[in-house]
C-alpha cells in the first residue's frame, strides 16, 4: 500500500511538484499593470488583440490583465489615452517570465509546458505611461470614451495608413454649416 511506503509517497509528491510550473506558482496567469499619464489624469481604454475593450477609466489606475490570449500565446494589449488633439496609443509589451527558468532546476519540461499552457510563461510591462500634455487631457469619462471610440472605430474598419482622427472640441456650441 502507498500509505505504508514513505519512499513511494515522497516520489509521488516529487512527481506532482514536477507537474507545476515555477512561473505559474510564483506569478500566476494575470498581472497588475499601472496606467498613468505624464500630463495628469486622462481617460484611457485598454483593448485586446480582438479589439475588445477590457478596461477603461481615468489615470492613474491599476488594471489586472491576463498574460496569455490562448495556451502558448502571449496576450497583446494596447492602451489608448484620450487627448483633446486626438488619442495616443501605446502597446503593452510582453516578455518571457524569468520564473520559468526555475523549471530547469525543479520542474523540467513538464513545468515549462504547464507555464506555457497556463499563460504564466509571459510577463506584461508593469507600467504604461501616456504623454498627453496637461492642457490637452480629457479626464471626463464620457468625453474620453467618445474620443477613444472614434479612434477605435477607425482602427477596426481596416483602413490603411494613418487613422483619420478629428480634433475633439468640448464645450463648443458652434455648429458647422455646409
Amino acid at each position: 500500500m502507498i500509505q505504508n511506503r514513505p519512499a513511494v509517497r515522497l516520489l509521488l509528491i516529487g512527481y506532482l511538484l514536477c507537474l507545476s510550473g515555477c512561473a505559474t506558482i510564483i506569478s500566476g496567469r494575470k498581472q497588475e499593470v499601472t496606467l498613468n499619464n505624464s500630463g495628469g489624469a486622462t481617460y484611457f481604454t485598454v483593448i485586446d488583440n480582438k479589439n475588445r475593450v477590457v478596461h477603461s477609466g481615468v489615470t492613474p489606475a491599476q488594471v489586472t490583465l491576463k498574460s496569455s490570449s490562448a495556451p502558448f500565446r502571449p496576450a497583446k494589449y494596447r492602451v489608448v489615452y484620450a487627448g483633446q488633439d486626438g488619442p495616443q496609443q501605446y502597446n503593452v509589451d510582453t516578455h518571457i517570465n524569468w520564473w520559468t527558468a526555475g523549471n530547469i532546476v525543479i520542474g523540467g519540461i513538464p513545468g515549462i509546458v504547464i507555464d506555457a499552457a497556463s499563460g504564466a510563461l509571459w510577463k506584461l510591462d508593469s507600467d504604461v505611461t501616456g504623454n498627453v500634455p496637461g492642457d490637452r487631457v480629457v479626464a471626463d469619462a464620457s468625453e474620453g470614451a467618445a474620443v477613444v471610440a472614434a479612434y477605435t472605430e477607425e482602427q477596426s474598419s481596416g483602413s490603411s495608413g494613418q487613422p483619420n482622427v478629428r480634433r475633439a472640441s468640448f464645450g463648443s456650441s458652434k455648429s458647422v454649416e455646409q
